[in-house]
């Protein structure tokens, strides 16, 4: 499935006709074909989880694989987040979720439209930094998001968060 839907790609000529250079500059240079993406994408995280992101260097081929390769690192983390609170440790949990926030927002890039996938990939991103047990760890959540109201048409909701 592209990460642009086909509707979307015959309606932005330009964009359809040149998506094959696309899709050779990113075989060629990678996903960081116009800035150090992956870099700022695990700069926020600990170490622990930023050497995932710039793995992802290496299987990235294609414009279309950011989208799936983002969202497997991001499940792959929620994963483990979800098995280190099981455990008890809560701050590598929250590290954990806040990393996989931070990878489910990453797969929302590379999708112009709000579409069925973008929708799911912002619930999960949103879920995974609620996620963090904050309650017992004092972590990054404490002051907690506040879901915007959507409307039809609108963007997805996005996080705003309230001071304290």
């Amino acid at each position: 499935m592209p990460t642009v839907p086909f509707t979307t790609q015959a309606r932005v000529q330009r964009f359809k006709d040149q998506r094959w250079l696309i899709d050779k500059i990113v075989e060629l240079a990678g996903p960081e074909f116009d800035q150090t993406r992956l870099h700022y994408y695990a700069a926020p995280m600990s170490s622990d989880w930023a050497g995932g992101v710039m793995g992802l260097a290496g299987q990235i081929k294609r414009y279309d694989d950011m989208t799936r390769e983002f969202a497997r690192l991001a499940r792959r983390y929620e994963l483990q987040a979800m098995a280190a609170d099981s455990q008890g440790h809560h701050v590598t949990a929250s590290d954990g979720f806040f990393a996989a926030s931070v990878m489910y927002g990453a797969a929302q890039w590379p999708i112009f439209e709000n579409t069925d996938l973008n929708y799911a990939l912002e619930r999960k991103k949103t879920e995974c930094y609620q996620a963090a047990p904050t309650e017992r760890s004092g972590g990054i959540g404490a002051h907690g998001p506040d879901a915007a109201p959507a409307t039809s048409g609108a963007p997805p909701p996005c996080p705003v968060h309230r001071r304290t």
